[in-house]
């Protein structure tokens, strides 16, 4: 059982031991290994905050946070991101239209339209799985990212309007509209459970394989870039 203490009791030291025993646990992947230098990041960056808040109640004195006074923390290797060219893209969203699953891993199987949704619009990996009917306006073409009941957006900037292209409308009207009338709650509701989709690698490999590309070459660039990637060649 832990023992309860004091955060001004914490010491560099302590903090280092805590790096120590992050860097072993396991990292849950299929293949093995433990935890990434950028979730173990994460990890003593939410601790130091814990002491900017600390501090900011009195509990430790001015300054006082054990984790910025550390000599050596992971670094995480940053990658220039490879964007899909043009052709690419055109390419990969022909075999999105054709491609059929072979299991409903996305809604409807509506991979095309979630495809192109996600390199018209430039939206995050949740922001387009939370999209709703209300979230488009036909009539004013426009696309508006706001938080709702199935997810939240990543900050409070986040909440924004973009252009809903022609292209994107000529595609989403017949799936939205089309056969017996509009849909309502999630635009690209889960197959399985009807809510919100959390994965669609399967789907997205699948189509990459109708080109001829590896396994994984194609994925969504989260955190803060907006467009389908290719995967760099040494990722």
């Amino acid at each position: 059982m832990c023992q309860r203490r004091g955060v001004a009791s914490i010491t560099p030291a302590d903090v280092k031991a805590y790096l120590v025993h992050l860097e072993e646990l396991p990292s849950g992947r299929k293949d093995g290994g433990t935890l990434a230098a950028g979730t173990v990041r994460h990890y003593l960056n939410a601790l130091s905050s814990l002491f900017v808040r600390a501090q900011s109640e009195g509990l430790v004195p001015a300054g006082y946070n054990p984790v910025r006074a550390m000599m050596d923390k992971p670094t995480v290797s940053r990658k220039e991101a490879a964007w899909l060219e043009v052709r690419e893209a055109t390419l990969f969203l022909e075999a999105a239209r054709t491609y059929r699953p072979k299991k409903d891993y996305l809604a409807h199987g509506a991979a095309y339209e979630l495809l192109v949704t996600f390199l018209l619009t430039g939206g995050r990996e949740t922001e387009v799985y939370g999209l709703t009917l209300k979230d488009f306006s036909f009539d004013r073409r426009l696309v508006h990212f706001r938080p709702n009941k199935w997810r939240r957006l990543k900050t409070k900037t986040s909440h924004r309007t973009v252009p809903l292209w022609p292209q994107l409308e000529e595609i989403l009207r017949p799936y939205v509209f089309g056969g017996g009338g509009a849909r309502s709650g999630l635009l690209f509701p889960s197959a399985r459970t009807g809510g919100l989709i959390t994965d669609i690698r399967k789907a997205r490999d699948g189509v990459a394989a109708r080109l001829g590309w590896e396994t994984g070459s194609v994925a969504h660039q989260s955190l803060s870039a907006y467009l389908l990637r290719r995967s760099a060649p040494d990722a």
